[in-house]
């Protein structure tokens, strides 16, 4: 049966079936706190460039930067430890680091929505085709939000860099899409 419309509502994806997953290399992929926001940019800087006899100017692609936010709400102090454990140099049997590297690490972003034409989940809920996967790899946080409101679920909300992306997995249009209005 062909979809009626690719751009029918029932085709928005939904942002709660996002998740996020977290890898330090050398370690599994994990899913990384309840993350209730997360946005990303990437920003290719450009140079103008001025030709004689032209009113118009040109433009040539420079440097590439990648900055973004997460929002989460905290479960655990394995984030807050790692970041700690670096401020003081050591690892997490507070041995002292040979190298003083600054924590990196990987972001899955997965969007997941079961209206999306065409995905397919495994026994555990997880979302194994047809799904969107974007990978910010080389990610970098820079500040660590401590504190609470006693009134309040405890939320943070912190700052990275990044400097690749990858894109794992795309959402396609099925092949047997009308493109008529409904």
């Amino acid at each position: 049966m062909a979809l009626q419309n690719p751009y029918s509502p029932e085709r928005s994806i939904y942002g709660r079936s996002g998740r996020v997953f977290a890898t330090v290399p050398g370690q599994d992929s994990h899913w990384l706190a309840n993350v209730t926001e997360i946005s990303a940019t990437m920003t290719i800087d450009r140079m103008e460039v001025r030709r004689a006899g032209d009113f118009f100017v040109k433009y040539k692609a420079g440097e590439i930067t990648g900055e973004g936010s997460l929002t989460f709400d905290k479960v655990n102090s394995d984030f807050d430890a790692l970041f700690i454990n670096y401020i003081n140099g050591v690892d997490a049997n507070g041995v002292p680091l040979t190298n003083r590297a600054l924590p990196v690490f990987n972001l899955m972003i997965n969007l997941e929505d079961r209206g999306i034409p065409n995905i397919t989940f495994d026994t555990d809920g997880q979302a194994v085709s047809g799904h969107e996967s974007i990978i910010l790899q080389c990610v970098n946080f820079w500040s660590l939000p401590l504190g609470y409101s006693m009134t309040d679920l405890l939320s943070r909300s912190m700052d990275f860099t990044f400097t690749g992306i990858q894109m794992a997995r795309a959402i396609v249009d099925p092949p047997n899409i009308n493109t008529q209005e409904c």
